[in-house]
């Protein structure tokens, strides 16, 4: 396959549909279309470790298709050099009951969750651009909807008490022997993210910290009058955001253990970061540009108002970022729109054959800090 070296990172953009992925270049604020594939119906877009593979996860199906964005750098002495490569689907494939989260590091180990077989398949992104497909398979206590989350050389596992949401995680070693067990840390747990050397985890009436270096834990707790609202989904970034309620997010300042409530003032669609700053679409279409602290930095209209679909269904304008420049793949519009936070506007739209049911940007350069 010929194989170019660019003078940058170059940018691409992965679009889902319901039986298929584009996979479009991202240059000078045009978008040009370079390959489309079939995948199984229904498969999800994840973003893996690093700027180059995306993860179509078939839940139905259970079986996580990579794709190769054709997009990556490598390290050459104080720099880096930059290329391209067509787009491809990797020939192999990781098969199991029903993959769900998918979680990756700094260092390109990627982990894939399967809820159906409670197990936890780890792949290096390093062997596949070397020809290979090395993965580790691992078992937790019994099936449930949990989440692996990979460390430097080591893995954070949940488990089950009784084959519902986990309450404890467990850390061990890439042969698999235990580290250090966190006994029922986290009721409820789901939603993941690392900071800082922590791991976080959103539980049923806390946020739980785990000190993956010293084993020690410590929890956050949630305002005041808190009710049924609980962090499902955290929002990487400094400070940490997490989901809260229908038109909040819940800031959570790890330092001096505390939390704050950030009003959106609508029902909220989908979120992202853009370094400290949260790009927020709410349903009236809106698309707000906040900083971590809840102040707007701008409120634009990009899409027309939409409804949220029930349970998990994927009929859902859903946003990625790629440097300064938010993606909203607009399900009901069935085009993508290119928004640039730094200047507030639309720069380009692109109609698509079908309705988007999902995005991941790769090879994107670091977004600005507000």
């Amino acid at each position: 396959m010929p194989v170019t070296e660019q003078d940058q990172l170059q940018t691409r953009i992965a679009v889902t549909t319901a039986t298929g992925v584009e996979v479009f270049a991202f240059d000078d604020d045009e978008l040009t279309l370079l390959s489309t594939f079939d995948v199984a119906e229904g498969s999800r877009a994840e973003s893996g470790a690093g700027s180059r593979y995306v993860y179509l996860v078939d839940y139905e199906g259970g079986q996580t298709t990579l794709l190769d964005t054709g997009t990556y750098a490598e390290p050459h002495g104080d720099h880096d050099h930059y290329y391209t490569v067509e787009p491809t689907l990797v020939e192999q494939t990781i098969d199991g009951t029903s993959p769900v989260h998918v979680v990756g590091n700094d260092d390109g180990l990627v982990a894939i969750f399967d809820d159906g077989e409670g197990s936890i398949t780890t792949l290096s992104e390093a062997t596949i651009s070397e020809g290979g497909f090395e993965t580790n398979l691992f078992e937790t206590n019994a099936p449930h909807h949990g989440v692996a989350v990979p460390l430097e050389d080591q893995l954070l596992i949940t488990e089950t008490p009784d084959g519902g949401l986990p309450d404890t995680v467990v850390q061990v070693a890439i042969d698999g022997s235990e580290v250090a067990r966190y006994d029922e840390v986290c009721p409820g747990l789901h939603g993941e993210a690392t900071t800082d050397g922590v791991a976080l985890f959103g539980c049923t009436d806390f946020v739980a910290v785990i000190d993956t270096d010293e084993h020690t834990t410590s929890t956050v707790a949630y305002p005041d009058g808190a009710g049924d609202n609980r962090v499902g989904s955290f929002y990487a970034g400094e400070p940490m955001i997490g989901n809260w309620g229908t038109d909040q997010l819940l800031a959570l300042n790890l330092e001096s253990g505390t939390t704050s409530t950030i009003s959106v003032g609508a029902d909220i669609g989908t979120v992202a970061r853009l370094g400290s700053d949260v790009a927020v679409l709410t349903t009236d279409g809106v698309l707000s540009m906040l900083t971590a602290d809840g102040e707007v930095i701008s409120s634009t209209e990009v899409i027309d108002p939409f409804a949220l679909p029930e349970g998990h269904a994927m009929e859902l304008p859903t946003i990625a970022v790629a440097g300064d420049n938010v993606i909203i793949a607009d399900f009901h519009g069935e085009h993508l729109v290119i928004f640039d936070a730094h200047d507030s506007t639309v720069l380009a739209t692109q109609a698509l054959d079908q309705a988007p049911t999902g995005v991941v940007v790769t090879g994107a350069a670091g977004a600005h800090e507000h």
